[in-house]
């Protein structure tokens, strides 16, 4: 019974199943792995609303680096994969997979690597890295954008790897290149990239790494900055974004979608210099809703910020892409930060079940209260639970140190709430949570299923003067 249910948690919250080692757990290890998304959503939910609690972790643990590359390069990020068991760490110049060992063992599986791609010459400098992205039941991809230490010399390029079957294999292997003529960044959905490059102005292609399939490079039209929120939804691009509203400068949210062209062979096309750029397709908006209309017109004063975690993601109660938003207003200071979370849905169909309309339908909205007035904030990741999200949210509030002097004190925070309110109750019931980091140190990933935060930092005594990455446990073993 516990195996089924704790399967059944994985294929809810889109947890990674390697993370669990099914064939070595006993009916305690299951129940206690099964149970512990329950556990973060009752801790979390014993906060009284309105008020701010505490999570102290039970240990924190820098994490090893691999001998083989430079001691003083410092790491810039770190993803834990839905799970907790296997973290992808970056620094400018390598790529490292850790294993924490399973959950439900943490303190009889000390952390190890298992591999890191790296040049001994160190040729190369390494960024754009994605989130690692599952595929299938037991694989995982990233990608990054690798370009030469002088940037007029090659490579400049995009590359994919896997790494699985896991457990047996937990290297790093190259799935695809795309050599580019200048910086990309991309979005990694299943096989296929987005990337972003701006040559001029800014285009879009779209490549499918196993199937060796590009679309011509195109462009939006329609589409301004900052972006809120990406998602690739079967053959559309969704972008939400901040639309100028007229021409005093006012802007206001806007969702925008648009049909992707045509992939076609690359055949010996694997640079994008040999695509002529000169001719690129532009691509109209076949949706464009404005937050300024029906359910989501309330939203349409407040300014959202840029997630650092830009994807969307799917709710089996809802089964659609989900936009998490977080708005602030455009007033002085204020103790207050707005969330909510919207999708997309259809209005009606023809007689042949094609859609009418597609509109933007606002699932929750809510609101937490820092004690004091905060100058500034930033989503740093999020986690999905069920039917709650956890947003790890940085904000800074300003304190006088003197009379002519203000310092902007930085405060981690978890902010938990549900991702579609119920009925007849729009809000008002997400909890908030502080955690105490050290001075100097950023969260960069959290994994609520298994109580387990990646954070970056000068914290190994080993090593105090270089940032390295470090994992807190907030569950007891």
């Amino acid at each position: 019974m516990w195996e089924y249910a704790l399967r059944m948690v994985c294929a809810r919250d889109g947890l990674f199943t390697p993370s669990y080692p099914f064939d070595e757990m006993d009916l305690c290890d299951l129940k206690r792995a099964a149970l512990q998304p329950f556990q973060w959503n009752q801790r979390m939910l014993s906060i009284d609303p309105g008020e701010q609690g505490c999570f102290t972790p039970h240990r924190e643990i820098p994490l090893p680096r691999d001998p083989r590359v430079n001691p003083q390069a410092e790491f810039l990020n770190a993803d834990i994969l839905p799970g907790g068991r296997y973290v992808v760490g970056r620094s400018a110049s390598f790529i490292t997979l850790w294993d924490l060992g399973p959950t439900h063992h943490s303190l009889e599986y000390p952390p190890r690597i298992l591999d890191t791609i790296y040049d001994a010459a160190d040729r190369y400098r390494i960024t754009y890295l994605t989130r690692p992205s599952p595929h299938g039941t037991n694989c995982f991809r990233i990608c990054a954008f690798f370009y030469s230490r002088e940037m007029n010399l090659n490579p400049r390029c995009l590359r994919v790897y896997e790494v699985g079957p896991l457990p047996r294999s937990t290297t790093f292997r190259l799935l695809g290149q795309l050599d580019t003529p200048t910086m990309a960044k991309s979005w990694l959905v299943g096989d296929r990239v987005v990337l972003e490059t701006a040559i001029g102005e800014v285009k879009h292609v779209v490549w499918d790494v196993t199937r060796n399939l590009v679309t011509p490079p195109f462009g939006l039209v329609g589409r301004t900055s900052p972006t809120l929120g990406w998602a690739v939804d079967d053959c559309s691009l969704l972008r939400l974004q901040r639309k100028r509203r007229d021409s005093e400068g006012d802007s206001i949210t806007n969702l925008s979608t648009w049909r992707i062209p045509k992939l076609v062979p690359m055949e010996d096309k694997t640079s994008l210099s040999l695509w002529n750029f000169s001719a690129t397709e532009k691509v109209e908006p076949d949706i464009q809703v404005d937050f300024d209309q029906g359910e989501v017109a309330s939203l349409c004063e407040d300014f959202g910020g840029t997630l650092v975690p830009p994807m969307t993601f799917h709710s089996p109660s809802v089964g659609t892409s989900i936009f998490p938003l977080f708005l602030h207003s455009p007033d002085a200071l204020t103790s207050n930060v707005r969330l909510c979370t919207v999708t997309i849905v259809n209005e009606g169909s023809d007689e042949f079940g094609n859609s009418l309309e597609r509109t933007v339908r606002l699932l929750s909205h809510d609101l937490f209260r820092k004690p004091n007035p905060v100058s500034g904030w930033r989503c740093r990741h999020y986690s999905v639970t069920g039917d709650y999200i956890t947003s790890v949210i940085e904000t800074t509030t300003p304190v006088a140190v003197s009379n002519t002097r203000t310092e902007h004190v930085p405060e981690t925070n978890l902010v938990h709430s549900r991702i579609e309110a119920d009925k007849g109750s729009p809000g008002g019931s997400c909890r908030l949570a502080t955690v105490p980091v050290k001075d100097g140190n950023r969260v960069t990933s959290l994994c609520t299923a298994s109580s387990r935060m990646a954070h970056i930092g000068k914290s190994n005594p080993d090593n105090p003067e270089v940032n390295t990455v470090c994992i807190s446990y907030f569950l007891a073993p």
